[in-house]
């Protein structure tokens, strides 16, 4: 038996899976792109979301970093505890969740590579003359 089933109560499953949903259509994504995201096969996400399993600490870590929030936020509501009680995170702290899951979806993958390659971050005129308009 899977020992994700067997660690958690109904109940405690359900919640994680409730607060995965939850995270992940507010940000409008589906199962297989956050699977996608995890290198996961999607009924793994489908399984968490229905209760039926829960998240390994490794992958409730990975969701945590993916959606910007804490690992205490996904699991929190399967343990009572406040939601109020992590407070909201810094912009700092959202910044760095934002690398660290570029970081796991790609790499070190340099960031002028998803850039067109004329893109030098001002707009240019026909001359190739940076753009002087205020």
């Amino acid at each position: 038996m899977n020992s994700s089933k067997t660690h958690g109560s109904d109940s405690e499953r359900s919640q994680i899976g409730k607060r995965i949903r939850g995270l992940r259509e507010a940000r409008h994504i589906s199962q297989q792109t956050l699977a996608n995201k995890l290198k996961l096969d999607r009924s793994a996400v489908c399984k968490w979301e229905s209760g039926r399993t829960k998240p390994s600490i490794e992958h409730m870590k990975l969701l945590a970093d993916y959606f910007g929030v804490d690992p205490e936020e996904i699991s929190s509501a399967a343990k009572n505890v406040q939601a109020n009680s992590a407070g909201p995170k810094s912009a700092v702290e959202r910044g760095k969740a934002f690398v660290d899951a570029f970081l796991i979806s790609y790499g070190n993958t340099p960031l002028s590579s998803f850039l067109d390659n004329n893109e030098t971050g001002g707009e240019q005129d026909v001359t190739g003359d940076s753009d002087s308009r205020s």
